[in-house]
């Protein structure tokens, strides 16, 4: 039994989530800030830390309601998005494995808000910290300080191509540019719907599915309900001669 005092790294529960000694060591693989920050310090948000995971499609941050943790997101990805009521959806940036929620961050720090929401895109893990014990922990500690500039500069450059893209590049281009981007250049098949596309490229479902049936009759897609698949190479290297 480990008592209230006891933070060391051995068990400790999280919620209803029991965190074993080889968890630790895969956060601090994963988030190489967390070994660099002094033990003591390390311990104390070892004993107040959660590990939750999470299905694809759920909700974890709404806009317009505060957020009380910091996630560190230990596997998956989580899309960042404005809120409908702002008018069209686009995807901001992502949250990816090694990563956190600046947003969140600065929302606490201001006592505000959320203004944007977020959505898990995959299945998730995430090591949730409470915010008091983030600002009482690791307020002094570079390596904490590093590692949210670094993070910061990752999702501002995120949002500042989906700006540029947004604002001045064609939007059949930006589709060719996405399904390059998901398929890594290769030919290949995607399980995604034209709504989802839309949202991330900044666009509606309707444009989306006419520009895919354009590449259809081109021959350089195949499209099926809830199914892209792109047949030929030339699609992703035309584009490319054209950029």
């Amino acid at each position: 039994m480990i008592s209230p005092m006891d933070t060391s790294p051995r068990q400790l529960k999280m919620g209803r989530t029991l965190i074993k000694p080889e968890e630790f060591r895969d956060l601090e693989t994963i988030f190489p800030f967390l070994a660099q920050i002094p033990e003591d310090v390390r311990h104390k948000l070892y004993a107040v830390g959660r590990m939750t995971t999470l299905p694809a499609g759920k909700v974890m941050l709404q806009a317009g309601r505060p957020c009380t943790f910091i996630p560190l997101v230990v596997k998956g990805s989580i899309r960042v998005f404005n809120p409908p009521e702002h008018g069209r959806t686009m995807t901001l940036f992502r949250i990816r494995q090694g990563q956190t929620c600046v947003v969140s961050l600065l929302s606490q720090l201001r006592e505000k808000n959320m203004p944007v929401m977020a959505e898990t895109e995959t299945p998730v893990r995430i090591y949730m910290l409470p915010f008091p014990s983030v600002c009482d922990c690791l307020e002094q500690q570079l390596a904490w300080k590093d590692f949210m500039v670094r993070i910061m500069m990752h999702h501002l450059t995120d949002v500042i191509h989906v700006l540029e893209a947004t604002l001045f590049e064609r939007k059949d281009r930006q589709l060719i540019n996405w399904l390059n981007e998901q398929l890594k250049g290769k030919p290949g098949t995607l399980i995604c719907t034209h709504e989802q596309i839309a949202i991330d490229i900044g666009s509606v479902r309707e444009v989306v599915s006419r520009m895919l049936e354009d590449l259809q009759k081109k021959g350089l897609v195949t499209l099926s309900r809830g199914k892209i698949r792109v047949k030929d190479q030339a699609l992703f290297d035309v584009n490319k001669t054209r950029n």
